[in-house]
């Protein structure tokens, strides 16, 4: 009981963003006696776990839980050190408890989904993009106007993830344990079409690399990731259509083209460089080029991860596209139906029983039961 406190206890204080001093003082304890509490060597009273819940602003349940362990997860990054294993696991432990409750709700409200992708049988990055557009009723070349829209067709459920780490932007999780889902860092920095390139980078990860998802593994293979990277470039923007897109585009500037063929897609500029390779239209140099030519009109570097001309900007705090759209639905009906409590939707949905209760009275202001 002591190893999942402290588990838990420590979690809770990374994702609040609080100090282990700050904790110590809201809780009434010595930084001493509180770190002997997060690192699981001293238990703590009833008064003392009541605080440093509400310095979390959770409830004590949260402190308790001992979250199912994930194996089927696919949870890569690159340069790990010790900090970052920490925040990994932590991470993977958010992932694990939002599973659950997601499930559950499913469960209780007889909402399973079924995926519809697990019988898909193709090993070429660029065939499988066609075959899951037309399993899923896509149209062959048309851009995805909601990648969201698509996960929910697929029978795949999305997790929203904030890790200031600009190095991971995402992970995928195995039928096993729950899934198949996919888990998006839309922390700040990572621009829109980041994360929708995200999203069809763990769809491949899911169909063509089911061997490779055990959480154990921490390194990067290359070639999947470039499999990977390839689907989901030709996911997102089909050949054909791409080349119809470019020629539309003959007469402008280079730096043009490729700009409006991003915003035709949803892409980022990186994906649409990417395809000029691949067809032979450029040359490697073409990199420079463009972040030489974004200087020139803009009389600013083009700095790392940043989206020209982005869907929307990264630095804002209204950047996320992405939204659970299907799990905010099932805890609507749920506590609809008396299933679970308001405090239970509010830890569901990770937000404050304030917010939790605003959010129930917004409910009404739609009349959803139209004649």
């Amino acid at each position: 009981m002591l190893e999942v406190l402290a588990k838990n206890i420590y979690r809770l204080r990374k994702a609040s963003g609080l100090k282990q001093d700050e904790v110590a003082e809201r809780a009434g304890l010595s930084r001493a006696a509180y770190l002997a509490i997060e690192k699981g060597k001293a238990n703590a009273r009833s008064e003392t776990l009541h605080k440093i819940a509400e310095a979390f602003n959770v409830s004590i349940r949260d402190l308790f839980i001992d979250p199912p362990e994930l194996k089927s997860v696919r949870f890569r990054m690159k340069k790990i050190t010790e900090q970052k294993r920490k925040a990994r696991e932590q991470e993977i432990i958010k992932i694990a408890l939002w599973l659950k409750d997601y499930n559950y709700l499913e469960k209780e409200l007889g909402k399973k989904q079924d995926y519809r992708l697990a019988k898909i049988k193709e090993k070429d990055p660029e065939k499988l993009a066609s075959k899951v557009r037309e399993h899923l009723g896509l149209d062959a070349n048309e851009p995805i106007k909601d990648i969201y829209e698509v996960l929910n067709a697929a029978g795949i459920k999305l997790h929203l993830a904030e890790m200031p780490m600009d190095d991971f932007f995402g992970a995928s999780i195995g039928e096993e344990n729950g899934g198949p889902a996919i888990s998006v860092n839309v922390s700040k920095g990572i621009s829109v079409e980041r994360q929708i390139f995200t999203v069809a980078h763990e769809m491949a990860h899911l169909i063509l690399h089911k061997e490779s998802f055990r959480s154990e593994m921490f390194d990067d293979e290359p070639d999947e990731e470039k499999e990977a990277d390839r689907f989901a470039g030709y996911f997102l923007m089909p050949n054909e259509e791409f080349m119809r897109a470019l020629e539309r585009c003959k007469g402008m500037h280079w730096f043009d083209a490729i700009l409006t063929v991003k915003r035709y897609f949803r892409v980022s500029y990186l994906t649409v460089i990417r395809r000029l390779l691949d067809l032979g239209m450029t040359d490697n140099t073409i990199y420079q080029k463009f972040n030489s030519e974004y200087l020139r009109r803009y009389n600013v570097s083009l700095k790392n991860h940043q989206e020209p001309v982005a869907l929307r900007e990264p630095d804002t705090s209204s950047n996320n596209i992405l939204v659970e759209e299907r799990l905010h639905s099932l805890v609507r009906e749920a506590v609809e139906k008396d299933i679970i409590t308001i405090s239970r939707a509010a830890e569901i949905l990770n937000i404050s029983r304030h917010d939790m209760n605003t959010l129930i009275n917004s409910w009404k202001e739609i009349n959803w039961k139209l004649n």
